[in-house]
């Protein structure tokens, strides 16, 4: 399990989060533990965009780091406001130090959450995952109205260079 330090408090106490996809999802993507013999990356990578969204694509290095060559599946796993698309390719066989790029194309919705890459074979296993969060677009533009002569006075509507219209 990846870890990270979050907080250390004196020279005793040391508190560490799991920061893995399999700490989001609450519990391990593979059932049995990831088993190495394969390696995902990233594992945190960041994108950030509009919500309800989409598609977005991210890439995924996927290296065979067992000694023999085997066939990989790869899945989508994602959390929160994160809904898989597609992953392309879905397998592909890879001799042992053989790497391949995985495309995982997602949307986003109201919110962030992660999307993740599982890559499993026979007697290998590894996750790796984006944390996605949302933008919010600009608001809307801020008009400010100023007397055209410079003056503190006030601001009545010929100050302005406006003519009120007379009803009939």
């Amino acid at each position: 399990m990846r870890a990270r330090l979050i907080a250390a408090v004196g020279v005793t106490l040391l508190l560490l989060a799991a920061t893995t996809v399999e700490a989001q999802h609450g519990g391990p993507l593979c059932q049995t533990g990831c088993l190495g013999g394969v390696q995902v990356t990233p594992d945190g990578g960041s994108e950030s965009h509009a919500p309800n969204s989409g598609p977005w694509v991210v890439e995924f290095l996927v290296l065979n780091t067992s000694s023999t060559k085997k066939t990989f599946t790869f899945s989508c796993s994602p959390t929160g406001g994160i809904s898989c698309v597609s992953v392309l390719p879905t397998s592909k066989a890879l001799n042992p130090d053989q790497s391949t790029v995985v495309e995982l194309s997602y949307n986003i919705g109201a919110t962030g959450g992660l999307a993740g890459l599982l890559a499993t074979a026979s007697g290998a296993s590894d996750d790796g995952y984006y944390t996605v969060t949302v933008t919010l677009p600009p608001g809307p533009p801020v008009i400010t109205l100023k007397n055209f002569n410079g003056d503190k006075a006030g601001n009545s509507p010929r100050r302005f260079g406006l003519d009120t219209m007379e009803r009939t």
